[in-house]
């Protein structure tokens, strides 16, 4: 058991120094945004930090997206639907909620948008 100490504590200060670097490495902006979600973060190994602060950080650029997303004309309806739900679906795998009824209203409106255009040519 002594010789596995010293190797502990090699990997406690090594992991220390780790999460520093982390959390040293976000912007002040990221940082709070991160802190404001009410997990306990302290806790975490270095790994399991970074894994929590990128989980983070990809739901918020994925809901985003798409929320912002619509569409272009030219790549086609269906491929802009695809990939609407490909982003709702990775935002259920990473444990955030996206209610169907929130996939069809995009579509929808933008439906009524591109009628509107014919309708004004």
């Amino acid at each position: 058991m002594k010789e596995y100490i010293p190797k502990l504590e090699k990997w406690e200060k090594s992991n220390r120094i780790a999460k520093m670097i982390i959390r040293c490495s976000l912007s002040v902006n990221m940082m709070r945004g991160f802190l404001s979600d009410g997990k306990n973060n302290e806790g975490l190994s270095a790994k399991a930090l970074h894994n929590s602060i990128k989980a983070h950080f990809r739901n918020v650029f994925l809901f985003d997206k798409l929320i912002n997303s619509c569409y272009d004309g030219i790549s086609g309806l269906g491929n802009h639907i695809k990939n609407l739900f490909d982003m709702a679906y990775e935002l259920k795998a990473l444990g955030l909620d996206v209610s169907n009824e929130f996939m069809v209203l995009p579509t929808i409106s933008e439906r009524g948008a591109k009628s509107k255009e014919t309708l004004m040519e």
